[in-house]
Order: structure tokens, then sequence, then C-alpha cells
């Protein structure tokens, strides 16, 4: 059923998310292709059906909606007054010293999902490495005391590789989840309460104590308030939440990736130390070593 509805196509789904057409935290209406039918589906299998259909991930939509989110909020802000003056008062309420775009952080950090495939693919070859590794002992298939030297410290050195790899991207996930929080996000989330009628408001005010000419010059204008500016503002918070369980997810898979590796990396040392192996240089396990996939989690073998 979910590639027979009329989804939104991607550049459609980040405009309508990003002028608050769409209320990203409610159901979202859709068709089926026949035109007869109106089906009801989450922002989140919408985002899912995008990535299959345009092969990409939910990380990167993500964070395509927040940035564009954000640039469509900080031209409102710079290009309209009344929008300008609105936000202004609602900081001032909060006793901030503070420009209307400085409730943005402006943080463009972002983890690249390949990143993390790579280190899962990089993880599961290192695995098969050290099955094959006990395979062929127990086989008995090391004619000469070289071959186990040879194959421990490839495993070694690339056991190392992985283990820093994995460590860099597990820090690095880290201060993007902390940047991603937005420092005034008690102010976004006062704005997300605030309709049109409430900058209405300050249009009227301001129309008020302004001359007719000082009104001429200004070029803003009540009709450019767009209808659903508070969620516009929801849905950009909203989207960070959803990108902060996305990096979550990611850190805690890596964190179990790198105890794995943490753990065949002890048993390694030990067996190295006890063939008095030393002078370990860096070298490709893809091209060296009998590579064994796995679609379940290693948890190592008998021989550590």
């Amino acid at each position: 059923m979910s590639d027979e509805l009329n989804y939104y196509k991607l550049d459609e789904f980040y405009t309508k998310c990003m002028d608050g057409s769409l209320d990203i935290h409610k159901q979202i209406q859709l068709k089926d292709l026949s035109q007869t039918k109106i089906y009801n589906v989450s922002f989140l299998r919408h985002v899912l059906y995008l990535c299959k259909a345009n092969k990409t991930n939910l990380l990167d939509i993500l964070n395509k909606l927040k940035e564009k989110i954000e640039t469509f909020l900080k031209r409102l802000i710079g290009e309209n007054f009344y929008i300008r003056a609105y936000i202004q008062t609602i900081i001032n309420e909060w006793s901030l010293d503070l420009e209307a775009t400085g409730i943005f952080n402006n943080m463009m950090e972002v983890f690249k999902y390949d990143n993390f495939i790579n280190e899962n693919k990089t993880y599961n070859q290192l695995m098969g490495g050290m099955k094959g590794l006990e395979r062929n002992i127990l086989k008995k298939n090391y004619s000469e005391d070289t071959d186990i030297r040879d194959t421990l410290t490839l495993l070694f050195t690339n056991c190392t590789d992985c283990k820093d790899k994995i460590n860099k991207h597990i820090k690095k996930l880290t201060k993007i989840t902390m940047d991603l929080e937005p420092t005034y996000n008690y102010v976004l989330i006062d704005l997300s309460m605030k309709h049109k009628p409430n900058y209405l408001e300050m249009v009227n005010e301001a129309n008020e104590k302004s001359s007719v000419f000082s009104r001429l010059l200004n070029t803003s204008s009540d009709r450019d308030i767009p209808e659903n500016i508070n969620m516009i503002f929801s849905n950009y918070l909203l989207i960070i939440n959803l990108l902060k369980k996305e990096y979550h997810y990611l850190i805690t898979t890596l964190k179990k990736l790198d105890n794995n590796i943490h753990e065949k990396h002890n048993s390694l040392t030990v067996l190295m130390n006890g063939l008095n192996i030393k002078g370990v240089q860096p070298v490709n396990i893809d091209s060296k070593i009998d590579i064994v996939e796995s679609d379940e989690e290693e948890r190592g073998f008998s021989l550590f």
C-alpha cells in the first residue's frame, strides 16, 4: 500500500514543511493513485518513503529540512518589519538583550551518514577476519609460525584503526547533538504558539503610531506574514528533536561497536605480547585477510 499512495515529491515536501502547510506532528493526508481514497500517514513514514524513492537517508532529509526552515525564517525576519518587531517584543518579554535573528544557533555542522555506513562495513570485515583466524587455527591451516604472526599483525593494526575512527565519530556526533539544542529553545516554543493574528496586532499598532509617509516607506505587509507562521516554528523544533533522536541512535550503535572492538583489541594485545610481535605498521585488511560477512552482531569467538 505504501507505494500506491500519491506522496509529495521531495522538493514539494520540503516547501510544505518550510511554509507551515504541513504540520509534521499530525498525520499527513494522501490520496491513492486512483484519487478515490484518502489515507493518513505519519510524517516519518512519508520521509522514509522519500528516502527510498530518492535513494537518500533519513539524516540527510532531516538536516536539509532544518536548514531550509531556518533559512526561510531568517528571511522572513529580515524582510518583514512586522514579523521582526513582533518577535522582538517576545524576546523582550523574556528580558533578553538579543536581536530577532539571534534566536537561532547558526549551527551548520552535520554528520555524513555514509561515514556511519562505512564504519559498520569496516567493523563487519574486522569481525569476519577474526572468525577466519579462529577457523584456520582450529583447522590447523597455519603450517608456519610466521603465518599466524602476519595475520595477528594485520588484525591488530586494523582493529586499532577502526577503534580510533569510531571514537572520532562518537565525539563529533556528541558535539553536534549538543550544539543542536537551541540556546533560546524557550523563545522558539513561545513563538510556536503565536498565530498570525498576534502578528497582525503589531501591524495595527504600528499603523496607528506611524505617519502616512513612514507607512509608504515601509515595504512590509501583513499579506507577507505566513498564515501558519506558528507552525513553521513548531516544525523547526520538531525537526531538531528528530535529528537529535537520529544522532542518539548513531552514537548508541557506534558505542556498541566500540565496546566489542575494545574487547577484541585487548585480546589481540595479549596474543601479540605473548608472541613478542612488535613494530606493527598499518596494513589494509581488505586485501590480506579472509573476510567473512555476517548479518549477526559478532560477540567474539572462543580463542578470545
